[in-house]
């Protein structure tokens, strides 16, 4: 079940998005998260 709270959900897709793996994948994922995800609204996290 999601957390109706956003900014946990933030939070949990910005650790997600620096721990995918491999280390280019974190680069690329984490730093676009970095950048884009204090943005999103709930839908956009969705």
């Amino acid at each position: 079940m999601l957390s109706p709270d956003p900014d946990i959900r933030r939070k949990r897709l910005l650790y997600r998005a620096w721990h995918r793996g491999t280390r280019e994948a974190d680069l690329i994922l984490g730093s676009f998260a970095e950048a884009h995800l204090a943005g999103f609204d709930a839908m956009q996290l969705d």
